[in-house]
């Protein structure tokens, strides 16, 4: 078996055998192939069941708050190079439910994103006796609504004159 192809083979050719070996050879194939598609049926259904281990239901409420996801190269997009630009914009807070994904979102009046929209992905942040601080960067030409939320080790690593323990922002 070639990628869950069944070949063509003289096991699945029904024709009447002179020889009893011939038989038996044929016979010994098609229980080969039935073994080998079983086992294949069953690799097929565990990895499901490890990826299904993963995976979350995406449900979402009447205010619950969202990220919506940003695509490469729109106006959402900080900076010179989008690709090291924010994946995800928000949240935004859920008004309306409209099926399983799709959502209304209530967005600012200056926005000029689609009122619906889908919701790809909900971001809950876990901590354990723990903060992880964070800290608005406004972008230079660019107005404050498009400031973004930037985590504080990423501004020390990239920017380390900003930040020093002596200044309290």
């Amino acid at each position: 078996m070639i990628y869950a192809f069944i070949p063509h083979s003289l096991a699945t050719i029904e024709l009447p055998r002179k020889f009893s070996s011939a038989s038996q050879i044929l016979t010994n194939m098609q229980a080969e192939l039935n073994i080998a598609q079983f086992n294949l049926q069953q690799a097929v259904e565990r990895m499901k069941a490890f990826v299904d281990q993963n995976r979350t239901p995406r449900m979402f409420r009447e205010g619950d708050r969202v990220f919506l996801k940003v695509p490469l190269g729109s106006s959402l997009t900080v900076g010179q190079k989008p690709k090291l630009s924010p994946r995800f914009c928000g949240p935004w807070i859920v008004i309306k439910k409209i099926s399983d994904v799709a959502c209304k979102l209530q967005f600012p009046n200056n926005c000029k994103l689609d009122v619906q929209s889908q919701v790809l992905y909900k971001r809950e942040w876990k901590l354990q006796d723990r903060c992880i601080p964070e800290y608005l960067v406004a972008w230079t030409s660019y107005p404050l609504t498009d400031a973004t939320w930037e985590l504080e080790a990423l501004i020390c690593k990239h920017f380390p004159s900003l930040i020093t323990e002596e200044s309290d922002l």
